[in-house]
């Protein structure tokens, strides 16, 4: 997490894309962000940054906030063990059918594009993804969301993913689940953020679940 923080430079750059990328405003004002950089974090009297803070940041508290688009460009691009892309809401435009049962042919195919490769060598990526795709399937120690994917097809479709609770002053605690699979050769990511739902095991992985079901 903190080597996408520092691919982002710290500086408030969205973590979607550029406007003539993706025309989506929301992606361009949402951040996954220390605001202006290390510089605003508090510091104690010996001029070292608040270990809390660090904590927070890790794992998405504190100064992170994020869209669900954001979040789940950065499970692509650890699935792609560091090459970030460009994400797109249009994979291609076809031309008018003939045959109301034939599609149309392609006038316009958006191609992908590299964003950036961010440094991930094995000892990194490695106890990641170990962690990540123990969520769902490990029995013990148990995955915060183990229960959730009994009876899932894990062997021919392995989920890699991550439960989360986001919190907000005087509300209720909102419900976080992120995942890609199958694990072997990743085609799908699936993110999910339901505003005061409970915790990421209980709403949002069984969302997650029955998208990856269909």
């Amino acid at each position: 997490p903190l080597d996408l923080l520092r691919a982002e430079r710290l500086r408030g750059a969205p973590l979607g894309a550029r406007a003539d990328a993706l025309e989506a405003r929301a992606e361009l004002i949402a951040h996954l962000v220390v605001p202006a950089g290390l510089e605003h974090l508090r510091r104690g009297e010996n001029g070292r940054v608040d270990e809390n803070d660090i904590v927070s940041i890790a794992i998405g508290q504190g100064y992170v906030t994020v869209t669900t688009l954001q979040l789940a460009n950065a499970y692509a691009t650890l699935a792609e063990e560091g090459t970030r892309y460009e994400p797109r809401i249009v994979l291609r435009v076809l031309g008018p059918m003939d045959d109301p049962r034939v599609p149309g042919p392609v006038v316009l195919e958006n191609e992908p594009v590299v964003a950036e490769k961010i440094p991930m060598p094995a000892e990194v990526w490695d106890p990641i993804h170990r962690g990540l795709l123990g969520v769902a399937s490990s029995a013990s120690p148990r995955g915060t969301a183990y229960t959730t994917f009994q009876g899932f097809d894990l062997e021919s479709f392995a989920i890699t993913s991550k439960t989360g609770t986001a919190t907000v002053a005087k509300k209720a605690d909102t419900s976080v689940f992120a995942a890609y699979g199958p694990d072997a050769e990743p085609s799908m990511v699936v993110t999910a953020i339901l505003e005061e739902s409970g915790y990421g095991g209980e709403a949002a992985a069984p969302v997650t679940r029955r998208i990856f079901e269909q």
